[in-house]
Order: C-alpha cells, then structure tokens, then sequence
C-alpha cells in the first residue's frame, strides 16, 4: 500500500460536514509552515486533528505540537512501528486490540481489546501499547472522523505477574499522549471481568488521568455482560460475549493481516517528528524530557509503587 493511501478524502469529509471548512485545513496547514519544528502532513491528518478538537482552531494547535512532540520523544511507543515486526508479530498472538465491524448506535467505532494468551512472560507493555496505537492509526485511515470510539477491554487473565511486568512510567507516557496529543478520545471505556487486581492497578495510574477520562470508565463485573448488552447492538459484539458480530479470533485474524497492508504508510509517518533544533524557543516542551533525566529515582518509585500492590 502506497504511503499516501486512504479510503477516504478531504473532499467528501467536507461535503458531509458542514462544521469543517476548507479555510480552516488551509489555515492550520500555513501555521504548521510557519513552525519550522513541526513536520509536513498530509491534508487529511489535519482534518483528523480539527475534528478530534471540535473544530477549534487554537485547540487543534495545541493538540498537533502536544502530538508530535510525544511521538519524537516516546521512542519505545512511536519508533520502529513496523506491522511484520517480530514483536508486533508476537504481541499479536498475546493481545488482541480489533476494531469490530459495524458502529454502535451513535455511529461510534467499538475496538475491542482482550488477552489470546494470558501467560505474563509474553506480555510487555510497550509492544502492547505501539500495538494498540498502530491500530488506531489505521481505523482512522480506514474510516476517517466518526463521533467517537468505544473501548472494550477484557481483563480476564490479567494478574499480577502481569502487573509487576508493567511501567509506571510508560503508563504515564502513554495517558499524557492520549490525553494531549492524539486524534481520538474515548466516548466510554467498558472494563469486563474487572477484578480487584484491574481495580488496583488503576488506582495507581489514576493520577495521570483528567477527571473527563477518568469519567467514561464503566466497570462490569465478571459473569455481567448483560450490561454491555445494555450499551452496544448485538451485531456490533462478538459471538463470545452473546452477540452477533462473528468470532473475535477471526476478526482480530483478518484486521491484522489489514494491517500488515499499511508497513509502507507506517514507514513513511516516522518521518512526521519534530526537529527540535528548529523550534523558535529553542526547547523543547515535552514533559517527558523531564521524567527521562529522572528515570532512575522515578524507576524506584515506581517499582515500589507496583510491590505494595503484589503485597497489598
């Protein structure tokens, strides 16, 4: 697949939504020229951009350096995306994170996200989340703007030998660059099978979290799908949890070998990061610079942080 390719345009995004103007794309793209530090994007990505703001302008400013900017610095998520990749490859056949076919009710994309192999010696975080990223890049490639995204995540199997495989400070990575700098924000995230081990683990990262995302988490106790049942149409929900989407296993099969498709666009959007040695101040405003001078101090913290909840 050629680095440029979509299945949708800029056109027929302004033909359907009268909230997006044309003036507004051509306006960003001249303020992305004029801040030297900042990458060429394609027309499209800007539209992602303006709509994921609300189609505020200065918003849409702020979320495209915020975006950038975490995607120069968090090399372990944002470096090396490529879909035929041993690792990706492997996380793969641990993880499934899927966007299922079909949209619930308010036209929100479901993504679907649940443990194929539960044994934690298989499991790192980082190739989870560039994973779970890589994937939302492609839904939006595939799909353009839509309302909004539905998370499901099923913590059945998760335990804490996963948990003390995890980084606190990679957690706090990936929250800010979702939170600030990405092109989707949860409407709801469904938490199935939640056990106190999910519960706690959550505690610990809930400091990273705004209040506004903290706010759409719902949790569904182990053995109580009927109240998922209650939130999305069964054509949209696998057959193993009681719907009629199709088998889990076979959509999450088929999207992967979607998303080996994408190797050259994935190739061709590490190019998109910021120069620092052009930026007008002269600084870079990432704050995970700041946690990298202090990762050693911050590794302990953290280490203890996740022994007390082993103990606990």
């Amino acid at each position: 697949m050629k680095p440029s390719a979509r299945s949708w345009t800029v056109q027929e995004q302004l033909d359907k939504n009268e909230r997006l103007k044309l003036s507004d794309v051509n306006e960003l793209q001249a303020w992305m020229k004029g801040e030297q530090h900042l990458p060429s994007i394609p027309d499209e990505q800007v539209v992602l951009f303006h709509h994921a703001c609300d189609y505020q302008i200065d918003k849409t400013k702020e979320t495209i350096e915020r975006c950038y900017t975490l995607r120069t610095t968090i090399k372990e998520i944002f470096y090396n995306r490529d879909p035929s990749h041993k690792y990706i490859q492997e996380i793969n056949k641990v993880l499934s994170c899927t966007p299922l076919p079909g949209f619930d009710k308010d036209g929100n994309q479901v993504i679907w996200v649940k443990f194929l192999d539960t044994d934690p010696e298989k499991y790192y975080l980082g190739a989870a989340f560039k994973q779970a990223l890589m994937v939302m890049d492609v839904v939006q490639l595939q799909y353009g703007p839509v309302p909004g995204y539905v998370f499901i995540l099923d913590g059945k199997g998760y335990s804490l030998s996963h948990v003390l495989r995890s980084s606190l400070s990679l957690y706090r990575k990936f929250v800010e660059y979702a939170q600030e700098g990405s092109t989707f924000f949860p409407k709801a995230i469904h938490l199935l099978n939640a056990s106190t081990v999910i519960e706690k683990s959550l505690l610990l990262v809930k400091p990273f979290i705004k209040s506004e995302l903290f706010s759409v988490i719902k949790f569904h106790k182990p053995g109580k799908l009927d109240t998922l049942l209650q939130c999305l149409p069964e054509d949209v929900i696998p057959d193993e949890y009681g719907g009629k989407a199709g088998s889990l296993i076979t959509i999450h099969e088929k999207f992967y070998n979607h998303l080996l498709e994408y190797a050259d666009w994935f190739k061709e959007e590490e190019k998109w990061r910021v120069d620092e040695s052009k930026r007008r101040n002269g600084k870079a405003i990432s704050k995970n610079q700041k946690s990298e001078r202090s990762s050693t101090s911050e590794d302990s913290t953290e280490q203890l942080s996740l022994r007390t909840l082993a103990i606990d």
